[in-house]
């Protein structure tokens, strides 16, 4: 499973990796370079899922969501200049 986006004129897919096991991770890529976009990685075990599934809807897609949310609001480059200071 994966989204694609632009942002800032850069192609970026988010990508969901089957960790093993009933783990699940999401992280976002730079298609040009497969390079990460930033130091942010989201994960989720099956049983999490699953209780999060019966209040909320899919927890992968939610995780998604964030992670393309961080990347357009620029959370991890936020955190960096703040931790710089």
């Amino acid at each position: 499973m994966t989204k694609k986006f632009e942002f800032e004129g850069r192609h970026i897919e988010i990508r969901v990796a089957d960790m093993g096991g009933l783990n699940r991770k999401v992280k976002a890529f730079y298609l040009d370079s497969n390079e990460e976009v930033n130091g942010y990685s989201y994960s989720v075990d099956l049983p999490t899922a699953l209780d999060f599934s019966r209040q909320h809807g899919s927890a992968i897609d939610h995780l998604i969501e964030l992670a393309q949310a961080d990347v357009e609001n620029k959370a991890w480059e936020k955190y960096i200049a703040s931790h710089k200071a």
